[in-house]
């Protein structure tokens, strides 16, 4: 029996070489030189792809990260206090260590760091507006700690003393500068993250190459179809992990997307704080600096836009209010950096941002706060409005008046300086 079953192999092995050689004799010098280029062309396929069980959890790491954004085109607004000079911490940790964005970031930590070492009501604020920073909105405790802040604060204020309105300035002020770094941090993940994956789409082709399935005329060769399956098997093993791994990299965007539409909606709210305990000026100061947040509210969420859009409108209100002592320069930073992002089109399937009565109201207020300034700084403001304006599909902020205002203002100045010259000169 044994011998039978052997000699029946070794009958049907001969049986396939004979067959494989008038096969590959049938064929012709094109057929043979293209089977070679074929055969070539899956071998190089099928290295590739096993590569590919090593490659993806390293291609989304700090080093390609860096790399990617070293090329990222200048921001003409941005400097180096705005740069974060600390990664991101996490949840609970020191705030203090983590808030190292701008010089008025930095002398927000440094007063609230002074302030909460020997106040206990300081402490407890703070404590409690970092827990509002770092617990997801879709906990139950959420609704809780925020609350909580809210409580403490109004029983400060209601307290009468100016010590603990004191501490809910200084404590605010601190959350404030430390939601603009957490929300800067968020942003700029998700906007790296989607530069390693709009450069992935090489590893995307190269891993829907089907392995372990060959041609009538690779099968010809002997082991080739044995090897392919083999290496088929294992890539979709590997195939399993790598879409597991896609799948968690889609849960940690959405979370960060939560997240920030969550940072934004708390931005607003203590600018309100603030307004609440006569101290949004610091908020002014602070939004007027945010130059890396600017840039990456461009590309953000539109619900993210619109949080910060009208946070955006609440400070300009704030600067030509009268109530707080805002200088020419952070207005004409403030709206140099938030022009572009108010400019924008981002009204959807969600609504508009602003009613129309909001909307006159705010292009009121951005008139106000650009006739504040000299024609020179009115001159950039409305240069940036203008770039922003006509590229953008928006019609709002529409401040036509204002500009044919400077025009009609810078051609009078100009006319005088003509008739000083022309009478020097004769």
């Amino acid at each position: 029996m044994v011998n039978f079953v052997s000699g029946s192999n070794g009958l049907d092995w001969d049986q396939q070489q004979q067959q494989q050689q008038m096969q590959m004799q049938a064929w012709g010098l094109p057929e043979q030189l293209r089977f070679v280029f074929m055969f070539m062309l899956w071998m190089a396929a099928t290295v590739a792809r096993a590569l590919l069980v090593l490659l993806p959890p390293q291609i989304h790491s700090a080093g390609l990260t860096n790399m990617l954004e070293s090329f990222r085109t200048n921001n003409p607004f941005l400097t180096e206090d705005d740069a974060p000079a600390a990664a991101w911490i996490g949840p609970g940790a020191a705030s203090t260590k983590a808030l190292m964005g701008g010089s008025s970031t930095k002398h927000a930590v440094a007063s609230a760091s002074s302030s909460s070492k020997g106040s206990a009501m300081g402490r407890a604020l703070s404590q409690a507006l970092e827990l509002v920073n770092d617990t997801p909105a879709s906990s139950r405790k959420y609704v809780f700690v925020r609350a909580l802040a809210d409580k403490l604060i109004h029983e400060n204020a209601a307290h009468g003393s100016q010590a603990l309105k004191e501490v809910n300035q200084i404590a605010v002020q601190e959350g404030f500068a430390r939601t603009i770094y957490q929300l800067s941090q968020y942003l700029e993940g998700i906007k790296q993250q989607q530069q390693v994956d709009a450069l992935a789409w090489p590893w995307r082709v190269l891993k829907g190459i089907p392995l372990g399935v060959t041609t009538s005329q690779l099968s010809a060769v002997p082991f080739v179809g044995n090897i392919g399956h083999y290496l088929g098997y294992a890539c979709r093993s590997s195939a399993q992990i790598q879409q597991q791994a896609a799948a968690s990299r889609v849960a940690q965007i959405a979370e960060k997307e939560e997240m920030t539409e969550k940072l934004a909606q708390e931005l607003s709210w203590m600018a309100e704080k603030l307004n609440e305990c006569s101290a949004l000026d610091d908020a002014i100061r602070q939004w007027s600096t945010t130059t890396s947040l600017a840039s990456l509210s461009l590309c953000a969420n539109p619900r993210v836009q619109r949080s910060l859009m009208k946070l955006s409108v609440i400070l300009c209100r704030g600067m030509v209010s009268g109530d707080y002592e805002v200088s020419i320069d952070i207005t004409s930073q403030l709206l140099l950096l938030w022009l572009p992002l108010l400019c924008s089109n981002i009204s959807g399937i969600e609504g508009s941002v602003f009613s129309a009565y909001e909307k006159a109201e705010a292009e009121r207020m951005l008139e106000q706060a650009i006739f504040i300034l000299p024609e020179s700084e009115q001159e950039m403001v409305l240069a940036v409005w203008l770039r922003e304006f006509t590229h953008s599909s928006s019609d709002w902020p529409n401040l036509q008046s204002c500009y044919y205002n400077w025009c009609h203002v810078s051609r009078k100045l100009d006319y005088i300086v003509c008739e000083d010259i022309s009478d020097k000169q004769s």
